[in-house]
């Protein structure tokens, strides 16, 4: 039912067409907000906990009419407990882009819209094991397409829903650090791939606010 939904609503909201459309010049401020809470019990005697939150500030301009150019900053963390190996883990991450986002009028005060976005990350894990710590750092480049729907509640205030990364290629350059008892072992990797999140919808769906100046 997704993979029919989620194609079709991409192709509605571009299509669609009605009188109260963003004119040129407008102003976009605003933030994205996506957590999770997990905790469940794998097995019997195997515990698993984890929670994890981003926040994504945004800056645009309309170049054209619906049509948003602008910048973007993401931060986030997780922490992941097990009491298994690996006993525990702290994630730390930043990244930096810049997106295109068009917009279409639905109905009244809502609206569809499809952003495409081209940027880079950093993360870096440190874990906790029985024997030892070991740590994980990637560095990340990409370009991903990130469809949603917003409703205008106010004059200035939009608020949004959308699918993050619905389909997104990245290459990554990633180093492994595994400490223990007896030595240090370190692995390095590239990878290059291609993703979609059709098939993990719950964690790739956020919440967000958007200011809209429009001028006058």
């Amino acid at each position: 039912m997704k993979k029919i939904f989620l194609p079709s609503l991409i192709i509605f909201c571009l299509a669609a067409t009605a009188c109260a459309q963003i004119s040129r010049g407008s102003i976009l401020i605003g933030g994205d907000l996506s957590a999770s809470f997990l905790k469940q019990e794998i097995v019997a005697g195997t515990e698993y906990k984890t929670r994890s939150l981003q926040f994504s500030p945004v800056l645009g301009v309309a170049v054209k009419k619906n049509i948003f150019h602008g910048g973007y900053i993401q931060l986030g963390f997780s922490h992941v407990y097990n009491n298994t190996n690996p006993l525990e883990s702290d994630t730390r991450g930043f990244g930096i882009g810049y997106f295109i986002r068009k917009y279409a009028v639905l109905k009244n005060n809502f609206y569809g819209f499809i952003q495409g976005n081209a940027g880079g990350s950093y993360f870096k894990s440190y874990f906790e094991y029985a024997m030892g710590t070991g740590q994980y750092k990637q560095t990340a480049i990409g370009l991903d397409i990130s469809p949603g729907l917003s409703c205008r509640v106010s004059k200035k205030l939009h608020l949004e829903s959308g699918l993050r990364q619905l389909a997104a290629l990245n290459y990554q350059v990633n180093k492994n650090v595994s400490n223990n008892q007896q030595a240090t072992d370190i692995l390095k990797s590239n990878q290059l791939s291609f993703s979609s999140s059709l098939n993990n919808f719950t964690s790739s769906l956020y919440f967000g606010f958007r200011l809209l100046l429009e001028k006058s």
